[in-house]
C-alpha cells in the first residue's frame, strides 16, 4: 500500500507542479506545491506514533520531488525552492506543530499563516545569500510591491491550506461514520 501511496504522491505533486506553473488564473504568490507539502504535515500531526513516522517520509518525498520541479522553471539557482521547503518542512515538525491543536480551523489557518511567512522569508533570504555569493545576477528590491506580493502569497496561501485541510477533515469524518 505504500508503494501506491507514494505513486499517488507523486502524480499529485506533479499535476500540482503543472498547474502551478500552466494556469495564469492561480495568481503569482500561490505555491500548490507548499499547499500540499503543509497539508501533508498537518495530517501526518494527526496521526499517532507509529503512522506519523511513515508520514514524514511521504513530506520529505512531496519536500524534494516539488523542489526540484520548482527550481527547474525558476529564474533562481538550483536548490533555493528545495532548501527552503526541506527547512520549512523540518521546522514546522520539530517546533510548530507541537504549539498548535491542529484539530481547529483557526489553529490551521494560524499555523498556515505561520508557515507561509516562513517560506516567503527563507525564499528571500536565500536569494540574497545567492547574489551575495554571486550565484545570482539581480537582487530582489523591497519595495513595497515586493512587501505587498509578500503578503498576498502568505494570505493566499494559508487560505487554501486551510480550506484543504477542512475538506480533507470534512471528507474523512463523512466516510469515517457512514
Amino acid at each position: 500500500m505504500t508503494i501506491l501511496k507514494s505513486i499517488f504522491l507523486v502524480f499529485l505533486t506533479l499535476i500540482f507542479f503543472i498547474l502551478e506553473i500552466s494556469i495564469p488564473v492561480i495568481p503569482m504568490g500561490v505555491s500548490l506545491i507548499f499547499v500540499l507539502l503543509v497539508v501533508l504535515l498537518i495530517q501526518t500531526a494527526k496521526d499517532d506514533k507509529n503512522i506519523r513516522r511513515s508520514g514524514l517520509k511521504y513530506v520529505f518525498l512531496t519536500c524534494v520531488l516539488g523542489g526540484i520541479l520548482l527550481d527547474c522553471y525558476s529564474v533562481f539557482p538550483p536548490g533555493l525552492f528545495l532548501l527552503s521547503l526541506l527547512i520549512v518542512s523540518y521546522f514546522s515538525e520539530k517546533f510548530l506543530l507541537s504549539k498548535f491543536n491542529i484539530n481547529k480551523i483557526l489553529s490551521i489557518l494560524i499555523f498556515s499563516l505561520t508557515i507561509a511567512l516562513i517560506y516567503q522569508f527563507l525564499i528571500l533570504i536565500f536569494s540574497y545569500c545567492f547574489y551575495f555569493l554571486g550565484l545570482l545576477d539581480f537582487r530582489i528590491y523591497l519595495d513595497k510591491f515586493y512587501w505587498l506580493s509578500i503578503f498576498q502569497a502568505v494570505i493566499l496561501n494559508g487560505l487554501l491550506i486551510t480550506m484543504f485541510s477542512s475538506g480533507l477533515k470534512l471528507i474523512k469524518s463523512k466516510y469515517k461514520y457512514e
